[in-house]
């Protein structure tokens, strides 16, 4: 009977399919409508500037003969937003959005904003989802009360009733011993003796581990490290309390507390210690308050990364001031290395001949415990197993190699945009599947790097992996106040006279100086056009239009004769394609011998990886950071004088807790 109705019900939803073409016409028409009576509202305040919103929504209500709340938000509608109106309308914003929209703060209001001109599209639940996650945490004591006590019965349904409540007994005697502790830690300070309190603290120490031996018979023997409370705290702050309450007694048992320090934590009203544990014990009716760390600007570099195929450094050199510091850069072609060597001669650079070698030498490196590993080379698609090998293949099987052998955190590299046609999809789902035998979520995200500074309006994806509760929880964050640059921004000083060399008179001055100028107006603020189009042949007429070929690169700059012709289409030179890319101006590439131009095509941008990293960083390291203040400071990071001579300072000792590998992937026995 069940599979009956099951039947029932699938076929009843499939014939919905035929009904989607006949409600795709009335929502366009719905959403037209609505434009045309804001564009009226609009109109009729221009008009008449003296008419009150009160006045607008009463006609409204009778002209349209609608209700008097529909006709208050339209009233609102142009009153609030109207200046974002072309914006919504070109980008087929829903109504129902639009209303939500006016329920928002106005951070919230820029963030939803910000995201549908960078071409995402919304729905009322988005909004509502941008909101609350914006909003402050802001807990009720009776909901912390219930849901603390949900915990609690759902422990004692699994272990019995026995161990909750000795856990809850235990803590209120702990913090009995803590608030002694605090007064004779006082005591002592005024004159007392000293051998009372480092009695108190052995008691303390004894009972922390006691309560710590019913925390885990309750809850679990492995718990999560400290660094997971503030990425917890995000999704569900009760469970974040329980388990700062377990490294609050993980600290006692280990005397990180001195007496002085539990004495003016018991005079705290928002002591970490002590809400931890009033907590566990059901004294306290609120959850403890959980502090995240706040990073602003570039935040320090203490994730390890390795970057496979590292190209002319687009990846290293974007992941330098985003948190990462490289543990290893593996580069085949020897003038991408010379690059390298040119402008980081600290990063730890090796050859590599096959995937083999490959992993030979990590492990001869002793690389362990990485966070990251990357590619400064985009992957292209390839052909089929059945079919050979062929190099893109093998350049994807060395990084998936690489990946089995350390297990990283967190994978991510970018990809041609010819990856994400149709014809490629095949590609693309041999790449999930490989992710996907190593334990690891994988999931194809478009990074809007136009909005931080890039002069492209090319689309850029990257694949990014990580275990499959993180991948879940893993977003690219809006820019909301965008950093715009030109295509004549990152050219324009590499074209100038003065950078000319074969300048030899005045008169061809005079004429490189007239064309410059012409040239200038001719780009005026826009963005790059796409290089390539999607069926992987450069796009020639987009350019054209600009009067620049791009179907070669030229050594210099065009000899003053040149340019007086009217027909004359100018030639990028290496260091401009780079600059378009991305690339800083100071970013040198004359050491190579013989860069092919693959190699400038096939980089991914700093920009997109400095992007990425800054996304990663809070879900690796628990620290939240100001992503937009972040991803606006300066790209390069020149390295100290002892970096240079000396090489790279060595990585820190502990960069995290040991316990930290439970959460990597699982290790699969083949790939």
């Amino acid at each position: 009977m069940a599979e009956h109705e099951d039947v029932e019900e699938r076929t009843e939803l499939g014939g919905l399919g035929s009904v989607e073409p006949h409600l795709r016409p009335y929502r366009e028409r719905a959403s037209a409508a609505f434009y045309r009576i804001i564009a009226t509202i609009k109109q009729l305040r221009e008009n008449h500037p003296d008419l009150s919103d009160g006045w607008i929504a009463s006609w409204l209500e009778r002209e349209l003969e609608i209700t008097k709340e529909e006709a208050t938000a339209l009233a609102r509608v142009e009153a609030q937003l109207g200046r974002h109106i072309d914006v919504l309308e070109s980008n087929r914003v829903s109504a129902a959005v639009v209303y939500a929209l006016l329920q928002c703060e106005s951070d919230t209001k820029d963030e939803c904003l910000a995201a549908i001109e960078s071409g995402i599209r919304l729905v009322p639940a988005d909004v509502e989802r941008i909101r609350a996650g914006r909003a402050p945490q802001a807990w009720h004591p009776r909901v912390a009360q219930q849901q603390r006590r949900a915990k609690f019965n759902a422990a004692a349904l699994a272990v019995g009733r026995d161990m909750p409540r000795s856990l809850k007994t235990s803590s209120r005697e702990l913090l009995e011993l803590l608030n002694r502790a605090a007064h004779t830690a006082k005591t002592s300070a005024t004159g007392g003796t000293e051998h009372g309190v480092d009695a108190d603290i052995e008691r303390i120490r004894e009972k922390a581990a006691v309560v710590a031996h019913y925390f885990q018979a309750t809850f679990g023997e492995k718990q999560p490290p400290r660094s997971r409370v503030p990425v917890l705290a995000k999704s569900d702050m009760i469970e974040a309390a329980f388990l700062q309450s377990w490294h609050a007694l993980s600290d006692l048992q280990q005397h990180v507390y001195s007496p002085n320090e539990i004495a003016s934590s018991a005079s705290n009203p928002d002591s970490l210690l002590f809400q931890s544990i009033a907590f566990l014990a059901g004294t306290r009716s609120t959850i403890p308050l959980i502090r995240t760390p706040r990073i602003d600007g570039t935040p320090p570099r203490e994730l390890l990364h390795v970057d496979v195929m590292a190209g002319i450094g687009g990846a290293s050199l974007g992941l330098e001031t985003a948190g990462f510091a490289p543990a290893a850069l593996f580069e085949p072609s020897i003038n991408a290395r010379r690059i390298l060597q040119d402008n980081r001669r600290a990063w730890p650079l090796k050859d590599y001949t096959d995937p083999s070698d490959l992993l030979r030498q990590c492990k001869e490196m002793g690389l362990r415990e990485v966070d990251l590993v990357t590619s400064g080379t985009m992957m292209f698609p390839f052909s089929p197993k059945v079919k050979g090998t062929d190099f893109h293949r093998s350049v994807f099987d060395g990084f998936i190699l690489v990946v089995r052998d350390l297990r990283p955190r967190a994978v991510f590299f970018g990809v041609d945009p010819s990856m994400m046609t149709k014809a490629s999809a095949p590609s693309r789902a041999e790449i999930e599947n490989s992710f996907d035998v190593l334990g690891y979520g994988s999931r194809w995200i478009e990074v809007q790097a136009s909005r931080a500074g890039l002069p492209k309006t090319e689309r850029h994806h990257v694949l990014v992996a990580m275990s499959r509760r993180a991948i879940e929880t893993f977003e690219m964050p809006v820019i909301i106040n965008p950093v715009r640059k030109s295509l004549w921004h990152a050219i324009g000083n590499l074209a100038a006279p003065g950078r000319h060399r074969s300048i030899q008179n005045s008169k061809q001055n005079s004429a490189y100086e007239a064309w410059y100028r012409a040239f200038k107006t001719r780009l005026g603020d826009g963005l790059a056009p796409a290089f390539t189009l999607s069926n992987g042949k450069f796009n020639l007429g987009e350019w054209e239009e600009l009067s620049i070929d791009i179907s070669k690169l030229a050594e210099e700059l065009p000899a003053p004769e040149l340019v007086v012709d009217p027909n004359y289409k100018f030639k990028l030179t290496r260091n401009m394609l780079a600059s378009i890319n991305g690339f800083p101006l100071r970013w040198r590439l004359t050491a190579a011998l013989d860069l092919e131009r693959r190699q400038l095509d096939g980089a991914i941008s700093p920009i997109v990886a400095k992007m990425v990293g800054l996304a990663l960083y809070p879900l690796l390291t628990g620290k939240s950071l100001d992503y937009e203040r972040a991803v606006t400071t300066p790209l390069l990071h020149w390295p100290t004088r002892s970096e240079l001579f000396l090489g790279p300072p060595p990585p820190p000792l502990l960069p995290r807790p040991p316990s930290i590998a439970r959460h990597r992937p699982r290790k699969a026995t083949s790939i």
